[in-house]
């Protein structure tokens, strides 16, 4: 059915006998206000359309779908119109009772089931079951796209029940079907009430009205037009027939508008669809890195009406995340910005935006990738504009260049007995003659690694590109460590020793230089021995040890002396003089050792100490006067032995000092009086009036020249840094002085920049009951490397980036951050907790014993505990009790079942707060 506004009336065209293949199509006009028919003729028969159709209209049959095209977006009067037409469709189709279609798609009945038929590129798509066989609904008697929504009229109770209802199908959950209004059509003049149809008529963009048209199926008779409201829950009729003339037709199986037109609104990112080089250029990108601009010269936009919003967003999953950005560089005074994300940019009409504001808009839009690690591969960019009821979409499709890199950093361990190695290897990457090696030393030409030869370390590998960035990756070559492998020092043993060799290891069998293997090996002849072990890694390592043998025990002799009448103790015995000591000393390593002590009579005891003078001069000591270079014998007198003491005096020039001053820029300096000269030596002796010795000191005068340099450093946004001995702010340029040790100081410029300002994604929280809640940090940019939240009251950390909130009370937090860069900040959010306890109790149930309600079964809201709850009779007897926190009655009392009837419950329950409260009612037992 199609509406004109300026018309007053409505086309209606009727499709005859469709399933047999033969019939006639018939097209008609009627006045809705006179409920008249202006119109009627049936222009060609068999099943085929003879009528010319508009030529922005869609026409279906029930052997194949026919799409005309649109008008002339430049000229709308001119008649460009032709018709596609797919055949061989699906079979369901062929029992077609009702369609709808619009840009989402067609929408049909068939075979008592609700399928979606999608056309992409030209071809039609398989059908999509969206509903099939309700229990509620034994079938859907027609529907129809209203307003971006799927209404239908269904068939209740069964498949000849005269009861109908108007449901909404939610195209999100086809599964399921909201049941809006029931509707009461009855047939007219003893008509029996067969077909019904829903058709939605567009009056202008602002204004869609919707139908439903009642018919009977014996004889094709327009029984009843109703118009619907569906945002008001109603409906009223507006026209009914009984013209006899309608009874030449037979087998009416379908009513249908034919008017699905949208207003007049285009998006072309490309109107020529080219991709020269002149054109379409952007569509390809020698480097990732490349900013991209999604239209060609050509782009084109037109819309009839007002443009109220647009959007631009990524389709599908963005490969690289957050590195890749849609941004717009052109920002247009009468279009706000709604929604500005890296994936995702909105704008809105303020009022006063034309369709070249909009395409300049547009026009600014690129697309960046920071990232020189770009995934290669396909990207979809959509592009949709909305003016009143339509929108309208368009694709760009780009492909990003797949760039091998040089490698992924990583560590490499290899043995040092390997053979020459390539280092490609550890980089985890193809050999490209474009790239080479820095560090390698043996290796004349800088390819071969030679373990044992080069040093472990970071090796540096460069990857050059043509028209495009170039790559490093770096390798820290490792050797694998030693095991616990040693066969000891080379060593000499006594007769008949034995001496049993152990590698210690437990990564393999060590194989002995006799070529067998076993773990130890037991030596008792002189000889080199030795023993190979592989590691986990297969690495082979070898440890030899020399052994020689000795034939006699070595042994040594000393004197001891002492005073007369006196012992000598020895391992805690007293030995006289002339006594003789034979002992044997264990050896720590080798063989044990043969000791002879003799004790002999001393008359006295020699001490030696040393001396220094400076030369010339004398000092004393302890007594005596005494000079350089000379030595000096004591004696002091004892009742036992004698002390003699040899002193030995040696005489010194003086003390010698070095030292070393710099020259920055002078030609002479001062020291200690001396006028000296920059790069030269000088030897300067003072008399020292406090010291015997004189001071010589050997000054070395050294010139240099004061350096300069450039930093750039990064400030935490509203703070200072104390950085060279200054507070620094962020946009700022400060010369400083760096203070040297070798007197020229060093002017820096530092360059102070800050880093931007991060928010996270940490919002206030408002709960209608207690639960739990968990909340996972998400920065603006950056990374969060650490938080704290106070209070920490209902709070759990779970992991570095997330936390839990047991959510009871209201309560005001403040969370802390740092992120990678060492800025800190706070942000304050509140949770809301409505602290009210409930309980929902059912009032009524049916103890049938057919699993449908046969308990009551009162529920506490989260947070909240039931401690008691009664059944009373209405003689006010209990009759049930229970302390359970899900107290369940199956309606018995002792065994037996109670009367249907109203009973009283009473519950007392406790709530989030503490506060226990009392709920009283009914309860109606059904039976």
């Amino acid at each position: 059915m199609i509406c004109y506004s300026h018309l007053g009336t409505c086309q209606i065209f009727y499709t005859a006998n469709l399933i047999r293949g033969r019939g006639y199509d018939t097209l008609m006009t009627i006045d809705l206000e006179q409920c008249e028919i202006k119109e009627f003729f049936a222009p060609r028969g068999m099943g085929q359309f003879g009528v010319k159709m508009r030529p922005d209209k869609q026409i279906l049959t029930a052997d194949q779908v026919c799409i005309s095209s649109i008008p002339n977006y430049n000229d709308p009067s001119k008649d460009n119109s032709f018709y596609f037409c797919y055949y061989n469709v699906d079979p369901f189709i062929m029992e077609l009772e009702s369609y709808t279609f619009d840009y989402k798609g067609l929408f049909y009945i068939a075979g008592e089931k609700l399928l979606r038929w999608n056309q992409k590129d030209g071809i039609i798509v398989n059908a999509d079951t969206l509903v099939n066989h309700y229990d509620r609904y034994k079938r859907i008697e027609a529907i129809s796209l209203y307003r971006d929504h799927l209404y239908g009229i269904a068939r209740a109770d069964s498949l000849f029940s005269s009861k109908f209802d108007f449901i909404e199908i939610d195209l999100k959950r086809p599964d399921s079907i909201i049941r809006i209004f029931p509707l009461d059509i009855k047939s007219l003049e003893g008509f029996e009430l067969q077909k019904i149809f829903l058709n939605t008529s567009t009056i202008n963009c602002d204004s869609v009205r919707l139908f439903l048209t009642a018919s009977d199926d014996r004889f094709p008779v327009i029984t009843d037009i109703f118009e619907i409201f569906p945002e008001q829950k109603k409906y009223s009729r507006i026209c009914s027939f009984t013209q006899e003339k309608w009874k030449a037709l037979r087998g009416i199986t379908n009513i249908h508008e034919t008017d699905h037109t949208r207003c007049i609104l285009a998006l072309d990112l490309d109107e020529n669809n080219t991709t020269e080089p002149t054109n379409g250029y952007f569509y390809k990108s020698k480097c990732p890195t490349d900013t991209l601009r999604p239209y060609d010269d050509d782009f084109f936009i037109y819309a009839k009406d007002k443009i109220d919003s647009a959007t631009i967003e990524f389709i599908g999953i963005v490969p690289d995340g957050q590195d890749e950005q849609i941004v717009h560089l052109l920002n247009e005074p009468d279009i706000a910005i709604t929604r500005n994300q890296n994936h995702h940019l909105a704008f809105r009409n303020k009022g006063n935006a034309n369709t070249m504001h909009w395409r300049s808009l547009l026009m600014s839009v690129r697309y960046i990738h920071p990232s020189r690690m770009a995934s290669g591969g396909p990207r979809r960019i959509r592009f949709k504009i909305y003016s009143g009821l339509r929108v309208e979409e368009a694709d760009f499709d780009f492909t990003l260049p797949q760039l091998y890199p040089a490698g992924k950093n990583a560590t490499f361990y290899i043995c040092p007995s390997d053979a020459p190695i390539e280092l490609f290897v550890g980089l985890d990457t193809i050999k490209s003659n474009g790239g080479y090696w820095l560090e390698l030393q043996t290796d004349p030409n800088k390819k071969l690694l030679y373990p044992g030869k080069d040093s472990s370390g970071k090796y540096t590998y460069i990857l050059t590109r043509p028209n495009c960035y170039s790559d490093t990756a770096y390798l820290n070559l490792k050797y694998h460590p030693l095991p616990i492998f040693n066969l000891g020092n080379d060593t000499t043993l006594c007769k008949d020793d034995k001496l049993v060799l152990n590698t210690h290891t437990n990564f393999d069998i060590p194989r002995w230089q006799d070529g067998k293997k076993r773990f130890t090996f037991t030596v008792d002849q002189k000889g080199l021995y030795w023993a190979e072990v592989r590691d986990t890694n297969w690495c082979v390592f070898r440890d030899s040890i020399q052994v020689d043998y000795i034939d006699t025990m070595p042994s040594k002799s000393r004197d001891e002396f002492i005073c007369a009448n006196t012992n000598f103790v020895y391992k805690n015995k007293l030995y006289q003089i002339g006594d003789s000591i034979i002992d044997i000393l264990p050896a720590v390593e080798g063989c044990d050792t043969l000791q002879v002590i003799y004790i002999k009579e001393s008359s006295t005891i020699k001490v030696k100490e040393n001396l220094e003078v400076c030369k010339g001069k004398k000092s004393l000591y302890r007594g005596q006067i005494v000079q350089g270079d000379s030595t000096y014998i004591f004696n002091f007198g004892s009742t036992q032995c004698d002390t003699i003491l040899e002193l030995k005096v040696t005489a010194i020039d003086g003390i010698l000092v070095k030292d070393t001053i710099y020259f920055c820029g002078e030609n002479t300096k001062n020291y200690k009086g001396y006028t000296v000269k920059p790069d030269l030596l000088y030897r300067f002796q003072f008399t020292n009036q406090t010291e015997d010795c004189d001071t010589i000191i050997l000054l070395n005068t050294i010139s240099i020249q004061q350096n300069s340099g450039e930093e750039e450093i990064y400030i935490c946004p509203n703070e200072k840094l104390f950085y060279r001995n200054i507070w620094m702010t962020p946009n700022q340029i400060y010369e400083v002085k760096a203070p040297s040790l070798s007197a020229c100081d060093s002017i820096i410029t530092v360059y102070t920049k800050d880093y931007p300002i991060v928010k996270s994604n940490i919002e206030d929280i408002d709960l209608e009951n207690p639960e739990t809640v968990i909340q996972r940090i998400v920065l603006s940019q950056g990374k969060l490397v650490s938080f704290s939240i106070t209070p920490m009251k209902q709070i759990e950390i779970i992991d570095s980036n997330s936390f839990r909130i047991y959510a009871t009370e209201t309560q005001q937090y403040t969370i802390s951050f740092t992120d990678e860069n060492g800025c800190q900040w706070s942000e304050s959010f509140f949770v809301f907790v409505n602290n009210e306890a409930q309980v929902y109790v059912p009032n009524s149930f049916s103890p049938n014993d057919d699993r449908l309600n046969d308990l009551w079964q009162p529920i506490a809201s989260p947070f909240t505990e039931i401690l008691e709850c009664s059944i009373y009779s209405k003689w006010e007897n209990r009759i049930f009790s229970s302390t359970s926190i899900i107290p369940s009655w199956d309606g018995n009392f002792n065994g037996k079942k109670c009367i249907p009837g109203v009973y009283v419950y009473l519950i007392k329950y406790k709530g989030p707060n503490g506060l226990i409260k009392i709920a009283t009612g009914d309860v109606n037992l059904l039976r």
